[in-house]
């Protein structure tokens, strides 16, 4: 019954926010569909909380920025809160990339590994500005990045291709 709530949620949620976001709904499913399986409830083993775990720290950072006086991290489990927090925050790693042919996998490392990882990862290409997300994905040195970013693009297109899903 939870997960067919939070998938109703994340439906309504996801479409509103991608206009208030600019980032495509179909992604922010593919990324709450590879963090947590679509459970609201999800703890994950750094504390992120909630569909798209978001890190008590992001959520922080998105609260403050929003004004929201009142945020407590269990506010995360709320799935409007979590694709709210967590579709911001994704989308400031976004932006940072929007300069590359292809910024989401730069974008999605980024989300799942930490900005100071892709500052290893590319400067270890040996390719400055000129690295491609091809790449970095072979510059990614930890396997559950590496593939935490080819899952989503994956499930991405896939949704892409099935819209209605």
């Amino acid at each position: 019954m939870a997960r067919r709530f939070a998938l109703h949620a994340l439906r309504r949620a996801h479409r509103n926010l991608a206009h208030k976001r600019g980032v495509d709904p179909l992604l922010i499913k593919a990324i709450a569909w590879r963090e947590s399986a679509f459970q609201t409830e999800k703890v994950g083993t750094s504390g992120e909380r909630g569909l798209m775990q978001v890190s008590e720290a992001a959520a922080r950072d998105w609260a403050k920025a929003m004004k929201i006086e009142t945020f407590e991290p269990t506010d995360l489990f709320d799935p409007k809160t979590n694709i709210d927090a967590g579709s911001w925050y994704f989308k400031k790693s976004l932006d940072r990339w929007k300069q590359k042919a292809d910024p989401i996998p730069f974008a999605l490392a980024e989300y799942n590994a930490g900005h100071g990882r892709m500052e290893r990862w590319i400067s270890e290409t040996g390719r400055g500005d000129e690295v491609t997300s091809e790449d970095l994905l072979k510059a990614i040195d930890f396997p559950t990045t590496h593939k935490y970013v080819v899952d989503i693009i994956a499930r991405y297109h896939f949704y892409q291709a099935h819209p209605g899903l």
